[in-house]
């Protein structure tokens, strides 16, 4: 298998060379660019490696462009397009559209997928339903949005995270620790000490005890 080259191309960049418009539509796959393009008079194109090839690809001829992203009807699709906040790693992934705008583009739109259609529904999924090229165009006409933006969720302010134990300092340990010398009260005659201090009776010796 021959790798793909780094950065990779965009599918359809002959599609874009060929165009004086400047909106270009960008989907997920080339099965649906091959499949959308005769529907739009605008460039259809699409990028390789699928959803986690995004960071691998060459953004730069989408400068001055106007691109409308359609993304997949999924948690995929949306990551995709818009990136998302990894709450694993603690870091924001970038999507098509912070890719895009990065590279120069004038304006980035999100065509918004209905929420009853099957999970991974698609522009080919809607041509082969029997949408036509007016259709089409309407549809996503009425649905585009800004793209939004992935950052970390908000945290809760009454959550304190526990200090590690080596940040301790070495006196409060000690102070934990330490055991607790009570002194008594000495009595007239007693040694210095605490043993001595504490009251106690003699051991008397066999021949004292005897009458």
């Amino acid at each position: 298998m021959i790798p793909f080259p780094e950065p990779r191309p965009l599918y359809g960049l002959d599609r874009l060379k060929g165009s004086k418009l400047s909106t270009v539509v960008i989907v997920e796959g080339e099965k649906c660019a091959d499949a959308a393009q005769p529907f739009f008079d605008f460039p259809v194109l699409s990028w390789p490696g699928g959803s986690n090839g995004i960071g691998h690809v060459d953004w730069t001829p989408l400068k001055g462009k106007k691109p409308l992203i359609w993304p997949d009807a999924d948690e995929p699709g949306a990551k995709a397009a818009e990136g998302r906040w990894n709450d694993r790693r603690g870091e924001v992934e970038l999507g098509v559209a912070q890719f895009a705008l990065a590279a120069g583009a004038e304006a980035v739109r999100v065509i918004q997928v209905p929420s009853d259609v099957a999970k991974g529904w698609d522009v080919a999924d809607a041509i082969a339903e029997g949408w036509d090229k007016k259709r089409l165009l309407a549809f996503v006409k009425a649905n585009l949005r800004e793209p939004t933006t992935p950052c970390a969720p908000p945290q809760d302010p009454t959550f304190r995270r526990p200090s590690p134990l080596h940040r301790r300092t070495p006196m409060n340990l000690l102070a934990t620790s330490r055991r607790s010398t009570t002194q008594f009260p000495r009595k007239p005659g007693a040694l210095p000490g605490n043993v001595n201090s504490l009251p106690f009776r003699r051991r008397q010796t066999m021949t004292e005890r005897l009458p």
